[in-house]
This record gives structure tokens, sequence and C-alpha cells, in this order.
């Protein structure tokens, strides 16, 4: 494989990541050595679905909302539609592949929680299902009730709970609106120590309060934040107004950051995704081990993707109301063989493996092509990817928290997990996942937060990594 480390310039010292290998020095022989003496591989994660032991199913269970959100795609692209609630049930039965040993189901939408009976039936199907690894997770906006909540909990889903920021009654954002009944949703998710992170995001509207708003996630007990810019849709002058400027946006995000370590917050980024999984992909748009599943009957490879009425159609590849299990993904190369390699301006980028290329439906629709990224995007992600590296080193020299690994780490408690388990091993707290903070010239980030290579949770991580952009 071609040169893998990063290597960067922080004044008079220089810094070498290999993200393949997880190893951090200021010496490109000490990691060399490093890596012969341990026997390690640097291995690129190729879409191979053949060989792949993990199967997703995205079910958008409706595409209605008691949110009316500014920023959403999802309720000005489609009409209002809801699945039938044993269509999820018919689906899995039609398409779960015996050989699969994980399987992942995501409940999305809208608001998924809206349609608690169709969630309830799938779940009780799941449970028949005994010669499987099965994962449950559900994207909500925060506002459902107690009983509900108490059944996912129950049921062990890893439970994303949108949240954009501080309350504010006046503000333009409606989950801000409604942001004490989410914080009330938040205070029983840590009471009844729920697998459950946030996910907000960052629009003008909540990004030059960001820093004020970690340190209020932390006060309640939030022990992941994944933050993600605005994306919009198109280019009207209505959606393009919410798109931060970069330099406010990088200002922010890495004043954000700077609270949340001091804070010992876990943070989730598009730019921090690949850390220690680089790809020559970046998320299920470019591989067939997720598939959405859309009320009007249609099959996309990516989430934001929702219907026939969609602007980019390119990502739809089926439809699971046909009586055929086909569906059209490795028909179409412009999906099913788009890679990094494909993409000629980011060629000669260092930071390639790790940024992936970005977002395929935004570069669509900024690029005009899926292999051409998005220019925002990319100057975002390059500073941050750049950022990242000199805080890890940082924080390795200083004993403290690698924050920035949050998804990484949070992931590798979430595999141990599984929905329907007799013990749960929930076992995250802000004592773990501290570094030795021995000073040295080398660091193998793995040793320092304490997980094993070769463990099958960890596989299981990696492989569903890129299904997190949501």
């Amino acid at each position: 494989m071609e040169n893998t480390l990063i290597s960067i310039r922080k004044g008079k010292e220089i810094i070498h990541f290999d993200p393949f290998t997880g190893i951090i020095a200021n010496s490109k022989e000490e990691i060399d050595n490093y890596i012969l003496k341990n026997n390690l591989y640097r291995t690129l994660d190729i879409p191979d679905p053949l060989n792949d032991d993990v199967q997703g199913f995205i079910f958008v269970l409706t595409t209605k909302c008691n949110l009316h959100c500014n920023y959403c795609y999802s309720i000005t692209q489609n009409k209002p539609l809801s699945i039938g609630i044993q269509s999820p049930v018919e689906i899995i039965k039609k398409r779960l592949i015996k050989e699969k040993k994980y399987i992942v189901v995501n409940f999305f939408g809208g608001e998924p929680s809206l349609e608690m009976d169709t969630i309830k039936s799938t779940v009780e199907y799941l449970r028949t299902i005994k010669d499987k690894l099965i994962y449950l997770r559900i994207s909500t906006n925060g506002t459902l009730s107690k009983d509900n909540l108490t059944f996912l909990i129950d049921n062990n889903f890893h439970i994303a709970v949108s949240s954009d920021g501080l309350p504010d009654e006046s503000s333009n954002l409606s989950k801000r609106r409604v942001a004490v009944k989410v914080e009330e949703t938040i205070k029983f998710l840590v009471k009844k120590n729920a697998i459950f992170s946030i996910r907000c995001t960052i629009t003008t509207e909540n990004l030059f309060t960001l820093p004020e708003t970690v340190k209020y996630w932390k006060s309640l007990g939030v022990k992941l934040a994944h933050i993600e810019p605005y994306h919009p849709t198109g280019t009207d002058t209505n959606e393009m107004i919410l798109l931060p400027s970069i330099k406010d946006y990088l200002t922010y995000f890495k004043k954000a950051i700077d609270v949340a370590e001091q804070n010992n917050l876990l943070v989730s980024t598009g730019a921090y995704m690949n850390l220690l999984t680089p790809s020559n992909y970046f998320c299920t748009g470019g591989s067939s081990r997720f598939k959405v599943f859309n009320p009007d009957g249609s099959i996309s490879s990516c989430y934001r993707v929702q219907s026939y009425e969609s602007p980019n159609k390119n990502f739809i590849i089926g439809n699971w109301k046909e009586n055929t299990i086909k569906d059209d993904f490795n028909n179409l190369p412009a999906l099913s063989e788009h890679t990094i390699n494909n993409m000629e301006t980011c060629n000669f980028c260092k930071y390639r493996f790790v940024c992936a290329g970005g977002c395929l439906n935004r570069n669509l629709n900024h690029g005009g092509s899926i292999s051409k990224p998005d220019k925002w995007l990319c100057t975002v992600k390059q500073e941050l990817i750049h950022d990242a590296i000199i805080r890890l080193w940082k924080t390795l020299k200083d004993g403290n928290k690698l924050i920035i690994l949050g998804r990484f780490i949070f992931e590798d408690f979430v595999s141990r997990n599984p929905a329907f388990a007799k013990k749960r091993e929930w076992l995250l707290n802000d004592n773990l996942y501290f570094p030795n903070n021995t000073e040295r010239s080398l660091y193998d980030i793995y040793k320092e937060v304490g997980i094993e290579r070769k463990s099958e949770h960890l596989a299981f991580s990696k492989k569903i990594a890129r299904s997190e952009c949501i």
C-alpha cells in the first residue's frame, strides 16, 4: 500500500499519524519499526458484499413529524406518508441473508416514534431470530413519551436524540423551542442508564452558542454528542442562509471541542469518523451494507433520499413492494464502483482515506457529481482533520481523554450490547478511556484507550462506522 502516514508540522515539531494502525509519533522510522515488531497490518475498508457479515436495514417509518425544523430535508421533499405496520417485518423476512452474523435495524423518519406500533411489531418479530446478533437504533426528536422511551430502553436501542442547543422559545429552530421537553427526555435516559447519544445539526441559528451548548449537554449527563453542519439540499437563498461561513464554523466548532475536552464529553463529527477506520468510501451511499426502505416503496442507498420525489433519484436502487428481492445497486456503477480513487480532486490530498471524499449526496448537490467534493465541506474537513491530529498528540502527551474519538469509543460499547441481551455490559463512564500520561515519542492509540485490535466488537464497530453520518 502507498505511504499511509499523515505528517503535520506544529511549530518546530513534526507529528506523524498513521490512521491505518492508530500509531502517532515524532518519527516515521519509529512507527515503521513498531508496526513491524507488533505484526500490525495496514488495511483499508473496502465494500465487499460477498464476504461482509453485517446486514443493515434503515426503515423510514414515516415522512411525518410533529416538529417543523427549517433545515429538515424530509418534510420539505416528501408528502406525508407512513410505511405499513407489518411492512418492516415482511421486508426483513424476504431479504434477510442467512450467512450474515450481525443485523442492524435503524428506525428513521420524519419522526419514527409517531409509528410506535410498527416499531413494536418489528421488535416482536426480531425477537424470534435466534442465530444472529441484532442491534436496534432509532433517531428521534426527543418528544416521545416516557412509556415509549421505556420500551426502547428495555430492548437495548441505541437512541439518537436530536438536540439543537440551549432552550430558547424565541428561536427559529423548532428543537430549541421544545428543548425543555427534550431535556426531560435526556434526563430520563440518563436516569435509566440508556444507550443514547445527542445528534445536533449546526446552522447560523445555533453555531455561536455551541460552546455553551456543549456545557449544557454535559450538565444533563450526555456521554456522546454527534455534531454535523447543516446540509443544504440545493442552492436556494432560504437554504443557504442557514449555512454558516467556513470561518465562523471552524472558529466556533473548535471552541466547542475545547469545551468538550475540558468537560470530558465524547464528540463525533464527519471529519472524525474515519480517524481510526480509514476507508475508500464515505458512507452507506457507496456500499450495499445498509439499505433504506421508504414508505412509497423505494429503496435507497442514502437515508436523505426518502421517496421517488427526491431530487436525487440517483440513489434509488429498487422497490421493496415488487415481488423480487433484487435491487439495482450493483448495476449502478456510479454508486457500486465509486471510491475515493474516482475523485481526481482528492488524488493528492493526504487526508483522503480519513475524509473518504465526503457525503455523496452533498457532493451531487453542490459539486454537480458524487465524485466532485463539495467545496465548503472539503475545506472544513481538511482543517478539522488537521486540527484533530494535533489534538490527538497533545491529548496523549497531557494524559487527557481522547474525546474526539467519541464515535470509535462509543461504538465499542454499543457493540457489546445487542438487543435482547440478558446481561447488559453498558459501562461507559467518565473514568474510562484515559491514556497513560507517560510522555513518549510514540503512542499506540488502541493501547492507550484499552481497545483490543483483534476484538470481534472492534471488527463490528468498524464495519458500521460509515452508517453513522445519520
